[in-house]
C-alpha cells in the first residue's frame, strides 16, 4: 500500500514513480511480467474541462449576439469532439499532448488451456473538485445539456433563416434560447471547472482507488507464482494506465491482442474498504449503460459467501475499465466493496488516503480471488 499510496495522475512524475515500484516489486519476488506499450493523452481531463467552459461560453456568446452563422458551426463542431472524446474516445480535442502509457501484465499459463481469465484494474488516480459521486451526478445531466444545446442551435438556425433581427419572433426565440442555455452553462461549466484544476489542488492519494485493488493483485500474483493451481485456465492479471482519462489503457490493451480462447473479465474497483462486497449491475459512460454479465458475477458473489459468511450485495452503476471490455464483447464482472460511512463516495479527493484500507481485507480479498481462480479453473 506504500506504492499505491500517491497522487500518480496520468503523465505524472508520481504514476511513472508508481510504475516503476509496481515492476521492482514483481521482479523481486521472481514473477515474470511484460510491459505493454500505447499512446496515451495524459492531459485529457483538463483540456476536456477547458474546452466544455470554451464551449458553454460561446455558445451563450451565439445566443446574445443572434446566431451569426460562422459561431452556430463552431459551436456545433464544439459540441461533436465533445461528445466523440467522452462517448467515443475519439482524440479529437486532447490529440496536441500525447505520450506513452504502460500496462503491466502477468501471465499464469495452464498445460492445456482451454479458457482465459483475465483480472484487471488501474494503477493511475485522478483529482477533482467535486467529490465522486456529485462528479456522477453533473456527468448524468450531460446527455440533457446537450439536448438542449441542439435544441438551441436549432432554433438558431431558424430565426436566422425564417425571420429579421428585432421581430417579435425573433426575440421570442432568442428569449426562450436563452431561458435554455442557463442549465446548459451551468451544468457544463461546472463539470470543466471539476476536471480542470485537478493536478494543481490538494491531491488524492487513490489508496482505494485503486491503490488497494493493486496490492490485492500483487498479493493473488505471489500466490499463483507459488502455487500450482492451474490445469485448464490461462490467467492474466493486468495492471491498466489511463484507467482515470477514459479507460485508454485498457482500450489500447484490448485492441493489441486477439481472443483465441473463451474469456471472462473480473475488475477490481474500490476494494479494501471496511463495507460489505459489491458487483456492479451496470457499466457505461454518461450517454450508454449496459450490464455487467449477472452469471460472473454471481459466481464471484457465492465464492464471497464461502469464504467470509456474508453476502455480497448487488448495486447500481460504475464506469471503468469494466466498460472497456463489454464492448469487447467479454462476459466482464466488477467488483469492489464499500465502506460503511461513505459508501462509494469520497472519492477522486483528498478522502481517499490509507485511512480508509483495512489492511485485513486485502489478504481476505486475495483469498476470496484465489478461491475463484481455482473455481473457476476446474
Amino acid at each position: 500500500m506504500q506504492i499505491f499510496s500517491v497522487p500518480r495522475p496520468s503523465g505524472s512524475p508520481g504514476e511513472q514513480q508508481t510504475l516503476v515500484a509496481l515492476q521492482g516489486w514483481l521482479a523481486q519476488r521472481g514473477i515474470d511480467y511484460q510491459v505493454s506499450r500505447f499512446r496515451i493523452y495524459p492531459y485529457s481531463n483538463e483540456l476536456i474541462g477547458l474546452w466544455l467552459l470554451l464551449s458553454s461560453v460561446l455558445l451563450t456568446l451565439t445566443v446574445v449576439l443572434r446566431w451569426p452563422w460562422p459561431m452556430l458551426v463552431l459551436v456545433g463542431l464544439a459540441m461533436a469532439c465533445v461528445i466523440a472524446n467522452v462517448v467515443l474516445s475519439w482524440p479529437l480535442v486532447i490529440w496536441p499532448i500525447a505520450g506513452t502509457g504502460e500496462n503491466v501484465l502477468v501471465h499464469f499459463t495452464a498445460a492445456q488451456a482451454q479458457r482465459e481469465l483475465v483480472i484487471a484494474t488501474h494503477y493511475d488516480s485522478k483529482t477533482e473538485l467535486f467529490d465522486h459521486t456529485i462528479t456522477g451526478q453533473l456527468f448524468g445531466r450531460l446527455s440533457l445539456c446537450i439536448g438542449l444545446a441542439l435544441v438551441v442551435l436549432l432554433l438558431g438556425g431558424l430565426d436566422r433563416a425564417l425571420f429579421t433581427t428585432g421581430s417579435p419572433w425573433s426575440l421570442a426565440i432568442q428569449i426562450v434560447s436563452l431561458i435554455l442555455v442557463l442549465p446548459v452553462q451551468i451544468v457544463v461549466g461546472a463539470v470543466g471547472l471539476n476536471l480542470l484544476p485537478g493536478r494543481w489542488i490538494r491531491q488524492s492519494q487513490g489508496a482505494i482507488d485503486n491503490g488497494a485493488a493493486c496490492a490485492i493483485l500483487l498479493g493473488l500474483a505471489e500466490q499463483l507464482a507459488i502455487a500450482d493451481l492451474l490445469q485448464n485456465t490461462h490467467v492474466t492479471l493486468a495492471f491498466f494506465g489511463g484507467e482515470e482519462v477514459s479507460m485508454q489503457g485498457s482500450r489500447a490493451y484490448i485492441r493489441s491482442r486477439t481472443w483465441a480462447l473463451p474469456t471472462a473479465v473480473i475488475n477490481l474497483e474500490l476494494l479494501g474498504q471496511n463495507g460489505p462486497y459489491v458487483l456492479w449491475r451496470y457499466e457505461g459512460n454518461v450517454l450508454t449503460s449496459v450490464p455487467t454479465d449477472s452469471a460472473l458475477s454471481a459466481q464471484v458473489a457465492s465464492i464471497v459467501q464461502e469464504q467470509t459468511g456474508q453476502p455480497a450485495q448487488f448495486v447500481g452503476g460504475i464506469n471503468s475499465d469494466g466498460y472497456a471490455f463489454i464492448q469487447a464483447g467479454l462476459p466482464t464482472s466488477v467488483f469492489g466493496s464499500y465502506d460503511t460511512i461513505q459508501g462509494g463516495s469520497g472519492l477522486h479527493r483528498p478522502s481517499d488516503n490509507p485511512d480508509r484500507v483495512v489492511t485485513e481485507r486485502l489478504a481476505e480479498t486475495v483469498a476470496i480471488l484465489a478461491a475463484f481462480v481455482q473455481g473457476y479453473d476446474q
